[in-house]
């Protein structure tokens, strides 16, 4: 069935359904079903986690293996990542940071200011790490959170420095 104008939805059960101009068919989950395998999502990141934490070397290929899950786990991960740096040791939490520089962009960055807001130094600390090695976002955002009440200021402005070039400073 061809469609002349943009796509058509359709909603059913679990999945709402949109119809390509293809005759393709893409599924996205709603409601509780979406609900339910962000659940999953964050259990697998959690066990990732443990996994990655109970390693002593970080070259070993169940560390790897660890790390490898977390960098597929999405954007469900990044809270647990967060809260994860600060019983990391240094090793892990550079291989933390790592993940969360490639999770970052402008969709997820919300979820790194407030890992900013964190009372643990360390979490915030590796968090300004991930987001001076990170270049997939939209950098000027920084700006806006030096007159945000709560976010670490020091943090921020490291992480500015960092971003000089690209914020034409």
């Amino acid at each position: 069935m061809a469609y002349s104008e943009g796509s058509e939805r359709t909603s059913g059960t679990f999945f709402d359904i949109k119809r390509q101009p293809c005759g393709g068919r893409v599924p996205r989950p709603t409601g509780w079903l979406a609900q339910r395998m962000k659940f999953l999502a964050t259990m697998k990141a959690e066990r990732s986690l443990g996994q990655l934490l109970e390693e002593t070397d970080m070259r070993s290929a169940g560390a790897r293996k660890a790390a490898d899950l977390l960098k597929k786990a999405g954007p469900g991960a990044i809270e647990p990542m967060i809260e994860a740096l600060g019983a990391a040791d240094k090793d892990q939490a550079a291989v933390l940071v790592e993940v969360l520089g490639e999770h970052l962009n402008d969709k997820t960055f919300p979820q790194y200011v407030e890992g900013l807001t964190h009372t643990n130094q360390r979490c915030v600390g590796g968090v300004a790490r991930a987001l001076c090695g990170a270049n997939n976002y939209n950098a000027k955002q920084l700006l806006d959170l030096l007159g945000e009440e709560g976010i670490s200021k020091p943090a921020v402005i490291e992480v500015l420095r960092s971003k000089k070039s690209r914020l034409g400073m």
